[in-house]
């Protein structure tokens, strides 16, 4: 006869962590970006898992927090003001938030994660040689859209 033991068996089928990725419901992001959080959002630094399916919309923007991004896999070309530059899967860049950029060319199977820290400011896009916020950029956008049938921002 076998002795019971006390201690509760490992169950099968998958086990749980003390924290799973959450997939973010950025709806400004829907067939360009797929974003994770895999570090619970705070003041300090946030960690995200990005999936990138699709340029970037082509105008100079900003960020509202300095951040460091590593190339997992594939890889993108981004415009800034001195121009483009490459990056592939195993670098890694930083960016401060007031640098300009967007993301021109994506290679297929293009992931990275993002560091960033506090947020410092707002964000938004350069545009006619005026910055921007993202809310009003967006709002211009959407009422072009909507009169014009075409984005002219």
């Amino acid at each position: 006869m076998t002795q019971q033991n006390d201690q509760e068996q490992p169950r099968p089928g998958p086990q749980k962590s003390i924290f799973q990725p959450q997939r973010l419901a950025d709806l400004e992001l829907v067939g360009y970006l797929h974003r994770w959080c895999v570090k619970p959002r705070g003041k300090g630094e946030n960690q995200y898992l990005h999936h990138i399916l699709a340029p970037d919309y082509p105008v100079l923007h900003d960020h509202p927090w300095h951040f460091k991004s590593i190339i997992l896999s594939g890889g993108y070309t981004e415009m800034t003001p001195s121009g483009p530059i490459t990056h592939v899967a195993g670098d890694i860049y930083t960016r401060q938030a007031t640098d300009l950029h967007y993301i021109a060319e994506v290679t297929a199977n293009t992931w990275s994660m993002v560091f960033t820290g506090p947020t410092i400011r707002d964000w938004g896009f350069l545009h006619q040689d005026l910055w921007i916020s993202h809310a009003d950029f967006t709002e211009r956008r959407v009422e072009s859209i909507t009169r014009n049938g075409y984005d002219e921002a």
